[in-house]
């Protein structure tokens, strides 16, 4: 189903119809406009618990939709592959970290051209520390055998035209 040009609308009846294929093993939804379809794909993971392989790169998912796609892992405990690159995820990075301990054979995580701030790509580091995760971000790099990955440095960053997202604080205004 990759790249079939399928929108979000379109979406909802195929993931309905994820009941009907239990056993299911790979679904690959990258480069569709999903949008909120994957909304609907992340409630209906319940019906395909066997599922090992999950790549929705570049299916204009926002904080909505990789938050539900969080909170559904714990249906698919056998996923070994989840590809989120090329997404507009906003600070909902933390929010996925928060939540791969539900997949506890996760083992290849893709997130290029997704953007992160110092302080997400740093908790990433450390949720997959100890774990035999494939990361692979704009933002790191391998490291030795006891940290696998590490954050770039500032010049690797510039070489590769890339930079860590602002932090930013957000106050609530007074009432007048």
């Amino acid at each position: 189903m990759k790249n079939t040009q399928m929108g979000g609308e379109e979406f909802t009846a195929v993931a309905c119809s994820l009941q009907n294929v239990s056993e299911l093993k790979k679904l690959n939804l990258s480069h569709n406009p999903l949008g909120q379809g994957i909304t609907e794909l992340a409630k209906h993971l319940t019906s395909v618990p066997h599922l090992t392989q999950l790549w929705v790169k570049d299916t204009q998912m926002g904080k909505e939709e990789v938050t539900a796609v969080a909170h559904a892992l714990v249906y698919v405990p056998e996923l070994k592959v989840l590809d989120l690159s090329h997404n507009p995820l906003g600070r909902e990075v933390s929010e996925l970290i928060q939540h791969l301990s539900s997949v506890p054979q996760l083992n290849y995580l893709p997130l290029y051209g997704v953007k992160m701030t110092k302080k997400e790509a740093s908790e990433l580091c450390t949720a997959v520390r100890g774990r035999r995760i494939s990361l692979n971000t704009d933002y790191h790099t391998k490291g030795g055998i006891r940290e696998p990955y590490r954050l770039c440095t500032e010049a690797e960053l510039k070489e590769r035209g890339v930079a860590f997202d602002e932090e930013k604080e957000f106050k609530l205004r007074p009432r007048h």
